[in-house]
């Protein structure tokens, strides 16, 4: 019997932490065969596939992957990447940037990923952790909000604009889980939340040793259960806060005409972590507002996703409530 895991994502909806701190340790301890993703190679010194590439590299084929990865059996396989249900927006940065970017509409994934693996195993279970969509939002535009300057989107409310105006985006719950359950069945679809991952890791773990089929006191004493691989102990002083204060801050710069070659200037001759220093105490109530998501705005993301969040207590039992703001 070849069990396999695919763990979609969501983006921003704790994959990192998922990957490094749980399926790595239970990889190496041979209690699944972790097919994983390559960026990770140089955090755990253990390389592993990227499969996404074979889905949007044209000199890589299927065929391909299927030869060079050694399915296990005895242990569940797990292939764990968000960029299956990357979102529009950040398929159109990743492109513009010259990066690898998702193949296609996340929509039509689900499909392909059955087509892909279904004649290689006996069992496939599909588990995509959804955030409440206002964080969620948020946080991929502050994340990548030192490429988002340079496109149309130059501000957050004029990226919140582009997202709501979408339809059926990833960010549509109820709707990305229903095309999972008709190429997968809802028996083998398993949406979890971000929430619970965050307030009740305990529990949450339980539910991953179980879909993986792991014997729940080997998951624990595996697994870095309270690890965390995107926050460090201190947010201000990791390398995301300071680049993600340093693009916001050249935003800033940018509409209040400041000249940019005089920062770079500066840059030069004082050192970057100097020069934010200096913008964020001139700029700091400024870039403090920046971050703020309003109440006008907040509930028009709860009225934009009503009723596909509606679609997950009537698909799957899942309390929607859970997708409330945490505060």
């Amino acid at each position: 019997m070849k069990d396999l895991v695919l763990h979609v994502g969501l983006p921003k909806a704790g994959s990192t932490t998922l990957q490094n701190g749980w399926f790595v340790p239970l990889h190496e301890d041979g209690l699944i065969n972790y097919i994983g993703r390559a960026k990770y190679r140089d955090i755990t010194g253990t390389e592993f596939i990227d499969v996404s590439h074979y889905f949007s590299d044209s000199t890589l084929s299927i065929d391909d992957m299927h030869d060079e990865i050694e399915y296990a059996s005895g242990v569940t396989n797990v292939i764990s990447t968000e960029n299956f249900t990357y979102p529009q927006a950040q398929r159109e940065i990743n492109s513009n940037d010259g990066k690898w970017a998702a193949p296609t509409d996340p929509y039509a994934m689900p499909k392909i990923l059955s087509e892909t693996f279904s004649e290689h195993f006996d069992n496939i279970t599909v588990v995509i952790i959804l955030r409440n969509q206002i964080d969620v939002i948020h946080s991929a535009f502050t994340h990548h909000y030192r490429y988002t300057y340079e496109q149309k989107w130059d501000s957050w409310d004029n990226f919140l604009d582009f997202i709501l105006d979408e339809n059926r985006t990833i960010f549509d719950y109820g709707d990305i889980c229903s095309e999972y359950v008709k190429h997968f069945g809802e028996e083998n679809v398993k949406p979890l939340f971000f929430e619970d991952f965050v307030n009740d890791t305990g529990v949450f773990a339980e539910n991953i040793a179980g879909i993986l089929g792991t014997n729940i006191e080997e998951f624990f004493e595996s697994a870095e259960i309270n690890s965390n691989y995107n926050k460090k102990p201190n947010q201000g002083d990791s390398r995301f806060a300071r680049g993600a204060k340093y693009a916001r801050l050249h935003d800033i710069l940018r509409n209040s005409n400041w000249p940019i070659k005089a920062k770079h200037t500066m840059e030069s001759i004082i050192g970057e972590e100097q020069v934010i220093k200096f913008l964020d105490y001139v700029y700091y109530e400024k870039a403090k507002e920046f971050d703020n998501v309003s109440p006008e705005q907040r509930n028009r993301i709860l009225d934009r996703y009503n009723q596909t969040n509606k679609k997950l207590n009537q698909k799957f039992g899942l309390d929607r409530t859970k997708l409330k703001r945490l505060n």
